[in-house]
């Protein structure tokens, strides 16, 4: 489990801070992650849920970098 785990969903406003805009950052990037694993397993398809379990893997690379970055402007600045 990591930080954005625990996150409430936002939605991005115009004037947000950094912070929050990594927190939605974060949401989205777990969002789409359960969604391309929900299609891999719906897929009737081998090769398109391969197709689906590649994407939901990118996906999790790019929240897991959004987390470690964000971590450490935390680290930094406080909340």
């Amino acid at each position: 489990m990591k930080r954005s785990d625990y996150l409430t969903n936002m939605e991005y406003k115009p004037g947000m801070t950094y912070s929050g805009v990594m927190r939605v950052a974060m949401k989205r990037e777990e969002k789409a992650y359960k969604l391309y694993k929900k299609l891999a397993l719906s897929a009737e398809k081998e090769d398109l849920s391969n197709v689906f379990n590649i994407l939901a893997h990118e996906e999790l690379k790019h929240k897991n970098e959004l987390e470690k970055v964000y971590d450490d402007y935390l680290a930094k600045h406080g909340d």
